[in-house]
């Protein structure tokens, strides 16, 4: 018998680049178009999937120019801080 997992939640990363129709290699492109920074299509992934908890905060700098959007846009609050 399969047992079905319900789909995580996407996270604030993962959410702004669905709304904006881009892919992690888009996005990774887009990076490097923007900040001349390069950063690993396997480390976007772990971001974008929540698997990498913790991110820099030169990592989150590079995501936030990129996306123009504020640093704290991307970060994921405990509900108790309804941001």
């Amino acid at each position: 018998m399969q047992v079905k997992t319900q789909p995580q939640p996407l996270n604030r990363l993962a959410k702004i680049l669905q709304e904006r129709g881009l892919n992690q290699k888009e996005f990774s492109a887009l990076i490097k178009k923007k900040t001349g920074c390069e950063i690993t299509n396997c480390n976007i992934s772990k971001h974008v999937n929540g698997k990498k908890a913790f991110m820099s905060t030169q990592t989150l700098m590079i995501f936030a120019v990129t996306l123009d959007v504020t640093a704290d846009s991307l970060l994921d609050w405990p509900a108790r801080y309804k941001r």
